[in-house]
């Protein structure tokens, strides 16, 4: 089995290559970790990680103008300001 996985301009993967073992037994062999980078390249990264139902896209931005499930507290002249910030937002996928 196989799964696509669109990456826009903004977001990448990155393959982790290490075993994560479960707390109920057994482990999975590696990960594979979505992520988006939104903001001020020069600013501090806030790192935001999401639950079960939301994803690496937090907030519209100039790359993805879709709304994102934080859209109220992510943004230009919002609480978590991406013009003094950089946001680094993550998505585990396959699991």
């Amino acid at each position: 089995m196989s799964a696509a996985v669109e990456i826009l301009a903004g977001q990448g993967l990155h393959h982790l290559p290490i075993e994560f073992p479960l707390a109920a037994g057994g482990s999975l062999p590696s990960g594979l970790l979505a992520y988006e980078l939104e903001g001020n390249p020069r600013g501090p990264v806030v790192v935001i990680q999401g639950g079960i139902s939301s994803g690496r896209h937090v907030a519209s931005s100039s790359l993805d103008p879709t709304p994102g499930w934080w859209e109220a507290i992510v943004g230009p002249e919002r609480a978590i300001d991406t013009r003094h910030v950089r946001v680094l937002a993550t998505d585990w996928l396959g699991g």
